[in-house]
């Protein structure tokens, strides 16, 4: 499971990066749990076959905009040249958490 490290006045800490996206809920002004002065230090990802083969793209309106409208990022885990066992896709930019499930749209 991925994992974001932290640091911050009050020492080091870790969370799981399912957990670092807020939903709005009854904090919507909260997008992330980092408290006053914490900064991410590390984003920890476990290595995975299927990374091999994956690519992220990512679609701006302007040269000049640092963030994305949409970000996709696709891994294609192949078999053979002619044969695909599983392939793999997030979207960013589209929903407040990036990581939940879509729930309108379910795999």
């Amino acid at each position: 499971m991925p994992w974001s490290r932290l640091s911050g006045p009050d020492g080091s800490r870790s969370i799981a990066i399912d957990d670092f996206f807020l939903e709005p809920g009854h904090t919507p002004q909260r997008e992330h749990p980092l408290a006053q002065g914490e900064l991410i230090v590390a984003i920890d990802l476990p290595a995975a076959p299927i990374a091999g083969r994956s690519i992220y793209l990512k679609f701006r309106d302007r040269q000049s905009y640092e963030f994305a409208l949409v970000s996709i990022a696709a891994a294609l885990d192949r078999a053979r040249r002619d044969h695909h066992r599983r392939a793999r896709s997030r979207s960013a930019g589209s929903r407040q958490n990036p990581g939940a499930p879509d729930k309108q749209n379910p795999a």
